[in-house]
């Protein structure tokens, strides 16, 4: 059986707000013609909308780091998710990790893939705590 690829550690959408925001500040200064006129259009955007203007840059800094990211992920082969729910990811990596125990690969193989892929130390070792070794199934009622 051949192993699967380690699911890749999911994004978060602040991770890419400040992959953004220096490329949206970046083209504020390119259209503005300084730093210090775009640094003026974001403050007084933001408070004389009574801060939507900042939720519009911050979206706008997100949407466009999710986008370079994307490129990044696409350039190096991988796929790119975004952290929704914990317990779902946790539920991915256990499965994941029981697959591969079944499929026989030392433990140790299992860590350092995992570790390859951006998963964390911590999110490691709580599913190889919650996905069953295959001795332990073998006990049960059958």
């Amino acid at each position: 059986m051949v192993p699967t690829a380690p699911p890749t550690r999911p994004l978060h959408w602040f991770q890419a707000a400040l992959v953004g925001l220096p490329l949206v500040l970046l083209g504020l200064v390119v259209l503005t013609g300084s730093l210090q006129d775009a640094l003026n259009l974001i403050l007084f955007s933001t408070l004389c909308t009574l801060g939507i203007g900042g939720l519009f840059w911050l979206g706008l800094a997100t949407l466009i780091g999710t986008a370079l990211l994307a490129v990044v992920a696409a350039l190096r082969q991988q796929p790119i998710t975004f952290a929704g729910r914990a317990a779902a990811q946790q539920q991915l990596l256990a499965g994941y990790v029981q697959t591969r125990r079944r499929s026989g690969a030392d433990e140790q193989r299992i860590r350092s893939d995992l570790q390859r892929a951006g998963w964390r130390a911590a999110e490691i070792e709580n599913a190889f705590a919650a996905a069953p070794s295959p001795g332990a199934q073998s006990g049960g009622s059958r």
